[in-house]
């Protein structure tokens, strides 16, 4: 999957969680820009990427991402 196929359906995946637009989110994004994303939310939305993906987040991978570009560099390289 190319590195833009993949923060596109992030940035889907993302935005349904959070009831925003796609257009909304992007490399820098951070869970401070989105309303409504607090650690619980976050670990709900680790659970419904790790769907989207059928990957499975490396413990220690989970909690070095600091954006979504992070979390987009982490899921190509899962899916390799």
């Amino acid at each position: 999957m190319s590195s833009e196929a993949v923060m596109e359906r992030l940035r889907a995946v993302i935005a349904q969680q959070f009831n925003c637009l796609p257009d909304q989110i992007d490399s820098l994004t951070v869970a401070n820009d989105i309303l409504g994303w607090d650690s619980l939310s976050h670990a709900i939305l680790l659970l419904k990427i790790e769907d989207a993906f059928d990957i499975e987040f490396p413990e220690d991978d989970m909690f070095a991402v600091r954006n979504v570009g992070d979390l987009a560099a982490l899921l190509q390289r899962l899916l390799r």
